[in-house]
């Protein structure tokens, strides 16, 4: 999960387990440090990517772009991931090869829309990391 908002990490790592949906969150605050993770850990360590667009100098959108640029991302679903969903973010989002955009939930009773997008992404079901 890439969020520059530690606290929107936390709480979606906190939802998705009580959830029970069977994630593993890595949390980077910066399109840098997930680079830097997938530089040192290869792209394939990764299976989704949860994408915040709002955030200090490179805002989602420009982090999607440079992904688009790394060799197998094909094999990396990617969610963006805001607290709103505006119908033109998700247009770009999904042009520039987004695979689902979900709005932040707050409750566990709004975790359900995040976890079927997780989960959906991952065909397979296994454990995922979800860097976003």
């Amino acid at each position: 999960m890439v969020d520059d908002d530690v606290q929107d990490i936390i709480l979606t790592r906190a939802l998705l387990k009580r959830a029970r949906t069977p994630v593993t969150v890595e949390g980077f605050s910066s399109g840098v440090e997930l680079y830097d993770y997938i530089k040192n850990n290869g792209i394939g360590s990764i299976d989704v990517i949860l994408l915040d667009i709002n955030m200090p100098r490179e805002d989602g959108f420009e982090v999607l772009r440079k992904l688009n640029n790394y060799p197998d991302i094909g094999d990396v679903k990617i969610v963006m991931y805001s607290t709103s969903k505006r119908p033109h973010e998700t247009i770009m989002a999904l042009e520039l090869g987004a695979n689902d955009f979900v709005e932040k939930p707050r409750r566990l009773e709004d975790v359900a829309d995040l976890s079927a997008a997780i989960l959906a992404a991952n065909e397979s079901y296994s454990p995922l990391m979800c860097s976003a």
